[in-house]
């Protein structure tokens, strides 16, 4: 009667009790933090990639911030913004009159720098420099002058912070790296 399958066998079921509460062998536990490893470490370098991206379209949305405030002064004043002549010869004048002219238009000085550059640069230098985009120095003849020329960029970023040249922010509003094939452009 011990062995009678309708009543169970306690000796059977506790049998099954060890063997499903043995846990995992050491062999597997490997297999498993093998597999881990590899997935982490393909992710690594995705990662990197992900950062890039998402900096360079941050720095286009910079630009776009910038060209809108531009094209809004240039329609507003009726010319480019013209600084003076005292800005010229000191950097933190030039790039005050700029962050103080497009102030109006909500172009704030966080805009004015590439996050990639702030990612890169020591934080002393990053401290010290107040813009990232060079603005073109067009001048105040006609209202027309910053379209004139179709290639001719309105802000340009000061290095090769995304690896395809720095970027240059035409009048049209597109954004694209400068290279030397492009000085043919008309």
């Amino acid at each position: 009667m011990a062995d009678d399958p309708a009543r169970g066998d306690d000796s059977l079921v506790a049998g099954v009790r060890c063997q499903g509460a043995r846990g995992f062998t050491i062999l597997e536990l490997l297999v498993v933090t093998f597999i881990i490893a590899v997935l982490v470490s393909l992710s690594f370098p995705l990662y990197g990639l992900i950062r890039r991206k998402a900096e360079q379209a941050a720095c286009a949305a910079n630009m776009k911030s910038l060209f809108a405030g531009l094209q809004v002064y240039t329609t507003d004043k009726g010319h480019w913004p013209q600084p003076p002549a005292s800005a010229l010869a000191d950097e933190d004048k030039f790039w005050d009159f700029w962050t103080t002219v497009l102030a109006e238009y909500d172009i704030t000085e966080d805009i004015w720098m590439c996050p990639t550059y702030k990612r890169l640069s020591s934080e002393a230098d990053s401290a010290e420099r107040k813009a990232t985009y060079l603005p073109a120095g067009f001048d105040a003849v006609s209202p027309l002058t910053p379209y004139r020329w179709g290639n001719q960029p309105w802000l340009m970023e000061i290095g090769d912070h995304h690896g395809d040249g720095p970027l240059m922010l035409r009048p049209d509003g597109s954004i694209v790296p400068f290279s030397m094939e492009m000085t043919g452009e008309s």
